[in-house]
C-alpha cells in the first residue's frame, strides 16, 4: 500500500471522529470539516508524520492542537478588530479639531457683537455661570442668556448643516 494510499484509507476510517471532536471544539461545522482536510492535507505534504503506532490517537491530539490554534488565531483576530474599531470613530485628527475651534473663534470675533463675544468668552473660555457674567458685566441675567443664544444661533446657522435647515 502507497503511502497516499494509506492516508486515504486513515481518512475514510476516522473522518466521522475527527469531524465530530473538530465540531465540539470549533462550534462549526463547516470549520471542523476545514480543520480535518486541513489536517490531512497537512499529512499529505508531509508537514505532519503519524508514528507507526496509535495513528488515530496521533491524529485525534493533532487535530486538537490544531483547533486550539484556529481558536487563539480567531482570538487574536476579533481582539485586533475590537481596537481597530474602538480607536477608528476619530476621523478627525486633534491638529485638524482645534484648527476648527481655532476658526470657529476666529468668525465668532469678527461676527458677534461686542457685547455677545465678551459674554461668550467669559462662558466657554473662562467657564462662569450667568450670575458671574451679568454681574462682571453690570447686566441682569436673562440679557447673558438672550446673547449666548444669539451667539449661539449664529454659530450654528455657519457650522452646523442640519441648523441651516431647521431655521
Amino acid at each position: 500500500m502507497t503511502e497516499k494510499e494509506t492516508i486515504e484509507a486513515l481518512y475514510r476510517s476516522s473522518r466521522d471522529r475527527l469531524q465530530s471532536l473538530a465540531q465540539s471544539i470549533l462550534k462549526s461545522q463547516d470549520e471542523a470539516t476545514d480543520a480535518v482536510g486541513d489536517m490531512f492535507a497537512k499529512l499529505a505534504d508531509g508537514q505532519l508524520t503519524l508514528p507507526a503506532e496509535k495513528q488515530e490517537s496521533y491524529l485525534m491530539v493533532s487535530l486538537r492542537n490544531l483547533c486550539i490554534d484556529q481558536i487563539r488565531l480567531l482570538k487574536v483576530k476579533q481582539k485586533l478588530e475590537r481596537h481597530l474599531t474602538l480607536s477608528a470613530p476619530r476621523l478627525t485628527p486633534v491638529e485638524t479639531e482645534q484648527e476648527l475651534v481655532d476658526e470657529m473663534m476666529d468668525y465668532a470675533e469678527q461676527t458677534l457683537t461686542p457685547q455677545q463675544w465678551r459674554i461668550f468668552r467669559l462662558r466657554f473660555d473662562e467657564q462662569l455661570s450667568y450670575q458671574d457674567i451679568a454681574r462682571q458685566e453690570r447686566i441682569n441675567v436673562s440679557t447673558v442668556y438672550r446673547n449666548l443664544v444669539e451667539a449661539l444661533k449664529i454659530l450654528k446657522h455657519k457650522y452646523n448643516p442640519v441648523a441651516k435647515w431647521t431655521r
